[in-house]
């Protein structure tokens, strides 16, 4: 069985009270099969190592469960969570109705313009899925490879982690918390703290690297990969956890740009966003929740440069960097609400 259980902030002395494995051991797994064809997904471009002799030959589903503690976040619909260029996450309050001087830190990070003489530099804030019961959860990259699902409870807060996993996402109902590693897609019922994870990498298929997940619906998620062929969108049902076929979306895998193509938020009518960067322009496609293929007419173009596109909720409201500031678009008027930023999240 796969915990995903609170270990205290980094930096404690306290054990984990149990082992987060990125892999299911023989003792520790007791998986579900099903005759859904094999499907897989992965964070690196080499499969992990595996804990058994003989790999999966179909979907496995495993038990899982999380401990989140309470804070003291209570963001609105004109806040934003903004990563600055000193890697610090910051919660804006009121900044999109006008007010730049309210600001909270959330998580103090490593610089990553601090010059590197050995290894890839410190962790950054890369994915803030929402607040949940006060506490905001996000994750960062890029070590371990599993990746870190963790908490901030309020101003300065200790970086709690609450387990594995990258790409953190909340249902739209705001009852279910998804992560994705290099081994599998997690599914947390956040009132019962319990959930399930599906193993997707499996033998026989090419050999699929996560890079995005986000919800279709209260039921079904979305996971963005890629492999040789180029990125696909994989579909999962949550109840119970199941794999579906991929549908490529006619983009190629550029390892000169990797992390240019993301999920972007939805459109007013439910489709999928997704931002690709490209040489003069960045790219915003939509797909059809239900049966992903494009929905061509709702393609819209931002300037060359531009990252960390977000579309809110109602499909109305856009944020994204360009050349390190942040610019707002309303649905009628374009904003420029700051400067010396890296990424930045809707709080609602």
């Amino acid at each position: 069985m796969l915990f995903v259980a609170s270990c205290g902030s980094e930096g404690s002395s306290s054990p984990l009270s149990r082992p987060i494995p990125t892999e299911p051991t023989a003792s520790s797994a007791s998986p579900d099969t099903t005759d859904q064809p094999a499907e897989s997904v992965a964070e690196s471009t080499s499969p992990p190592a595996s804990s058994t002799s003989q790999p999966p030959a179909a979907d496995q589903r495993f038990d899982v469960s999380l401990e989140l503690l309470a804070g003291s976040i209570d963001a609105g619909p004109n806040d934003v969570f903004i990563l600055h260029a000193d890697g610090d996450l910051y919660w804006h309050r009121n900044i999109l109705a006008g007010d730049s001087t309210d600001s909270v830190r959330l998580a103090d990070f490593g610089d990553p313009r601090s010059p590197v003489s050995e290894g890839p530099g410190p962790n950054s804030v890369d994915h803030v899925a929402g607040v949940v019961n006060g506490s905001l959860i996000y994750g960062d990259c890029c070590e371990p490879i599993s990746g870190n699902l963790l908490a901030a409870t309020g101003a300065d807060s200790e970086r709690i982690v609450l387990g594995a996993g990258y790409s953190p996402s909340l249902s739209p109902n705001q009852r279910l918390l998804a992560t994705a590693n290099d081994y599998a897609i997690v599914v947390i019922d956040i009132a019962g703290r319990e959930g399930e994870g599906l193993t997707v990498n499996q033998d026989g298929n090419s050999y699929r690297n996560v890079t995005d997940v986000t919800w279709a619906s209260d039921d079904r998620l979305v996971v963005l990969f890629w492999d040789d062929s180029g990125y696909q969108l994989l579909p999962i049902d949550v109840t119970p956890m199941r794999s579906g076929r991929p549908v490529p979306i006619g983009t190629a895998f550029d390892p000169g740009a990797f992390g240019s193509v993301r999920f972007a938020g939805t459109s007013a009518t439910g489709e999928l966003a997704i931002a690709t960067s490209q040489v003069d322009s960045t790219r915003v496609r939509f797909f059809d929740p239900v049966t992903l293929t494009e929905t061509e007419e709702l393609e819209r173009d931002l300037p060359a440069q531009s990252t960390s596109v977000r579309i809110d909720q109602t499909g109305q409201r856009l944020l994204y960097i360009n050349n390190g500031k942040l610019i707002y678009d309303n649905g009628e008027t374009l904003h420029e609400i700051g400067d010396n930023y890296l990424a930045a999240w809707f709080a609602t």
